[in-house]
């Protein structure tokens, strides 16, 4: 649902979106990768109540692995949003709510 979501809200905005899937070959994924020029942006998506840094340990290994510049999101399964070494947290609800290109 989330990911059906974001998809059908920036196919609607010019520009235009690429999304796709991360695995690597050590098993390591990214839920939802959204390219815009150069700039690709990694959003993990949890089903926890809890935002732990745990929900996205993996992403830094993955942003320097892919070397590109972009954003990192967790979307979990609680409320609230927050900040934590860069990587934007929003709880499920704020996420559908927010505009994430800020």
């Amino acid at each position: 649902m989330i990911i059906a979501d974001k998809i059908k809200r920036e196919s609607h905005r010019a520009g235009g979106h690429g999304f796709f899937f991360y695995r690597d070959n050590h098993g390591q994924e990214i839920d939802l990768v959204m390219t815009e020029g150069p700039s690709l942006d990694l959003i993990e998506i949890k089903s926890g109540q809890t935002a732990h840094p745990d929900l996205w340990r993996q992403m830094s290994p993955i942003r320097k692995a892919l070397n590109h510049p972009g954003k990192d999101f967790v979307v979990y399964g609680g409320e609230g949003q927050l900040e934590i070494l860069g990587t934007k947290v929003f709880g499920w609800k704020e996420w559908m709510l927010a505009d994430q290109g800020d």
